[in-house]
């Protein structure tokens, strides 16, 4: 039933041994399944857990979803999207292809939190079967159910963008208003995500924030280093941003940034420190 709370946060821990009973399991459950929405739950599942299934277990997800692609709805397609972004687990271009063609098919009945998905999981895939019309498609439909997303859908559709080197196709004021509330309510990632976004359309050119939204930017930040939840993960891409935004409220952000780098140091992985 995971497939119907796709995005929210999941805090079951499988242990070893029981993974491997539970990979079993399935590779003998997978070839008899009746419907996608059972196969893509489970690969939503072990998203959820960073879960990576062996290779005998994607092909017969792969070859599952080739035979049953008549059956693919909004909520299954976007599932099983976010979940091979979020593993990588390798499905065949042409089962990607098959639900790229789905999502585009069925845009207007995307949920707010599916369209956050799908968004935020095409960046991750082949650039060469995400075609021009999948992305505009998806952003007419961004158009009607943008006030109606959380912080965290929020945050997946500036990535989105930011990764695509688009601004979303709304009037920047109401992006902007939008935006200032999620830096209100949104978690510290979410706040990092939302931020490095804004920065991402100003570097590529496609959007300048204005003035008001770097300010709103650097108060949401202060905010979470005052409260002490900053964590290590987002120091990094915080010093790229604001350092990006290159004005002169970012960089008395970007010393307070810097203040937390010695302590931070030693818990660094590789692509923290670059």
């Amino acid at each position: 039933d995971g497939g119907k709370h796709s995005g929210k946060n999941a805090t079951v821990c499988v242990a070893e041994d029981s993974r491997e009973s539970l990979e079993k399991l399935l590779v003998t459950m997978i070839p008899g399944a009746t419907r996608v929405q059972e196969v893509s739950n489970v690969l939503w599942g072990m998203a959820k857990l960073k879960w990576m299934p062996r290779p005998l277990l994607v092909e017969q997800v792969d070859t599952f979803i080739l035979e049953h692609k008549s059956e693919l709805n909004p909520l299954s397609v976007s599932n099983l999207l976010w979940s091979e972004a979020t593993l990588g687990t390798g499905l065949r271009s042409e089962t990607q292809a098959i639900l790229l063609e789905e999502v585009e098919r069925c845009a207007t009945s995307l949920s707010p939190q599916m369209i956050g998905n799908c968004l935020w999981a095409i960046t991750s895939l082949d650039s060469k079967i995400v075609t021009e019309k999948l992305i505009e498609t998806l952003g007419s439909r961004l158009v009607f159910v943008l006030d109606r997303l959380d912080s965290k859908e929020f945050a997946s559709v500036m990535v989105a963008y930011g990764r695509l080197s688009l601004a979303p196709p709304v009037e920047q004021a109401f992006l902007e208003d939008t935006g200032k509330r999620h830096l209100q309510q949104g978690e510290t990632q979410e706040v990092c995500n939302i931020a490095w976004g804004f920065a991402r359309m100003n570097r590529n050119g496609v959007l300048v924030p204005t003035k008001g939204m770097v300010e709103d930017l650097c108060v949401a930040v202060q905010s979470r280093i005052s409260n002490g939840t900053l964590h290590r993960r987002a120091l990094g891409s915080l010093l790229w941003t604001f350092a990006t935004l290159q004005s002169e409220e970012s960089s008395n952000i970007v010393g307070m940034l810097e203040d937390h780098i010695p302590e931070c140091a030693r818990k660094f992985n590789a692509k923290e420190v670059t």
